[in-house]
């Protein structure tokens, strides 16, 4: 009988090491996980991935933004511009370790992008003075792009664009900010063009090189509704 209490005994001896044996060689819980993109321009989807150590079998993020997951790889989307600390917890049987990496996750501000115009109707050639309007919103704007809707660019932050043909303009803006948001504003038919008038003329001259000489001009102008003409020839006339 004894015999058989001994040799029960070292058989729970020897699972008892066996299992301390395999707790140490699977080693302490030590919490960790990187984030993919760490930052970006709102809204921004981020993968979390947990590169913990230690064999942990369940785990519990907070993720900053009110969103708390059991995954081990998680994934959310952050809509507010901001900075977001994320808390991982692991665990494994009675052992449990955390991690909490503050701000780590930073999301830029988009740009508010408008403007106003000097004109939005006339008779061509218009001359139109843009004003920027635009909150940077991040730092500073420090790009503006204009598309005039006439085939035209522009760059500058306050230009002016010249119409020079009837016709209804979409007026296009995008803006960057020096966190490298970009925002864009569009205004369908915004420039109203229906009348104008393109002065032009030709002239054929004599081969005279004393006066009196025959100047015979030609009138090109274009234009709709209509049209008057005055002429000044620079000599009283």
């Amino acid at each position: 009988m004894k015999a058989v209490w001994y040799s029960l005994c070292r058989t729970l001896q020897l699972l008892l090491f066996c299992l301390l044996l395999q707790q140490t060689v699977s080693g302490q819980l030590h919490a960790d996980f990187t984030a993919t993109p760490a930052a970006g321009c709102a809204p921004v989807y981020v993968q979390f991935n947990d590169i913990s150590t230690g064999g942990p079998s369940s785990w519990k993020w907070d993720l900053g933004n009110g969103t708390v997951s059991f995954l081990q790889h998680p994934s959310t989307t952050y809509f507010n511009p901001g900075k977001y600390s994320i808390k991982l917890v692991v665990k494994r049987g009675n052992l449990a370790d955390s991690v909490v990496k503050v701000n780590t996750i930073i999301i830029n501000a988009l740009p508010k992008a408008a403007f106003k115009v000097s004109d939005t109707t006339g008779c061509y050639p218009l001359n139109v003075h843009f004003t920027d309007q635009s909150q940077a919103q991040e730092g500073s704007i420090v790009k503006w792009e204009w598309d005039f809707g006439d085939g035209t660019l522009s760059s500058a932050q306050h230009p002016d664009h010249v119409y020079s043909g009837p016709g209804n303009y979409n007026i296009i803006l995008r803006v960057t900010n020096t966190a490298g948001c970009v925002t864009t504003v569009s205004r369908a038919q915004y420039i109203k063009i229906k009348d104008g008038v393109k002065a032009d003329y030709s002239f054929t001259g004599s081969t005279l090189c004393t006066p009196p000489s025959l100047i015979r001009f030609n009138n090109k102008s274009t234009g709709t509704g209509t049209l008057s003409y005055q002429w000044a020839f620079g000599d009283g006339h």
